[in-house]
């Protein structure tokens, strides 16, 4: 077995230390070559940053390219299909309201009335038509079109289904707490646009502002009675009984918050593009 180095006889000649060459340090320890060091860090960092930029740029070029000789190769019915589809996608789903009015009663095509509540005002109405001979209708429909109020929809609908003089027709929807309100020149006599107003932004708002559409529905049947009876108007109920809470924030406090969240993004940005600089000019700063 070859012996340890430890064990080796001594020879004639005695062994001479070897001789290592060390950098020349400064008066802390630290070696002097640190300064060149950093700098060639920050020359390689900036030239890998410059590098993966001109790449991105670089792809991003060639995926706009090979998306526009897609599409110029596509015939034009594909073209006309596809922007078809998109627009078709893009275009919110209204209502389906019949082409024909329904009869006195309840239309809920949102479906968010109980069928008891239904029934009752179903109840309401014949017996409204059976004193009067007016024809009451509350259609609560899924959504307002996009810039109508609840009684320019009224309105439109009540042209839309040619009712007569006779006819007295509410549209609301759950999407707002408010209802709107179309009448006969005849109904009208009775059922004057005071009180309509009222029993829409007042009567049924005071429930459906809890999202208690039934009820509000039967409040708007209980005042109509009286009144299309050629009674004394009860009125609307007591809004200072119930506290209403807004469940929206108000101008100032949207703009409160933005401002906030503005600050909160800017300083983020910031840090994301200053600490690297300041981290690179660290590095540099010796040269």
């Amino acid at each position: 077995m070859t012996p340890c180095a430890a064990f080796l006889p001594p020879t004639s000649a005695p062994l001479t230390p070897r001789r290592t060459t060390r950098p020349t340090c400064s008066p802390h320890g630290r070696a002097r070559p640190r300064t060149q060091t950093r700098a060639k860090l920050g020359a390689s960092l900036s030239d890998g940053l410059a590098a993966h930029a001109n790449a991105l740029i670089t792809r991003a070029k060639e995926d706009i390219a090979l998306l526009h000789n897609n599409i110029s190769k596509l015939p034009d019915a594909s073209i006309a299909l596809l922007t078809a589809l998109a627009l078709l996608a893009s275009t919110p789903a209204y209502a389906e309201i019949p082409a024909t009015a329904p009869g006195p009663g309840l239309y809920d095509d949102a479906s968010i009335v109980q069928k008891g509540n239904e029934e009752l005002f179903k109840n309401a109405a014949a017996s409204i038509e059976r004193n009067t001979g007016l024809h009451v209708r509350f259609v609560m429909t899924k959504s307002i079109p996009f810039g109508d109020t609840p009684s320019e929809y009224a309105a439109e609908l009540f042209g839309q289904w040619a009712l007569s003089d006779d006819d007295i027709l509410f549209v609301a929807s759950p999407k707002l707490a408010r209802a709107g309100a179309a009448v006969g020149a005849h109904a009208a006599e009775l059922l004057t646009p005071a009180i309509a107003d009222s029993i829409c932004n007042e009567t049924y708002s005071l429930k459906a502002g809890d999202e208690r559409y039934g009820a509000a529905i039967l409040d708007v049947s209980n005042r109509l009675i009286p009144v299309l009876g050629g009674k004394d108007d009860p009125g609307p109920p007591d809004m200072s009984a119930r506290e209403v809470i807004q469940n929206f924030k108000t101008k100032e406090e949207t703009s409160k918050g933005r401002n906030k969240y503005v600050v909160v993004v800017g300083a983020i940005l910031v840090i994301a593009f200053v600490a690297p600089l300041v981290q690179t000019f660290w590095y540099i700063k010796d040269d």
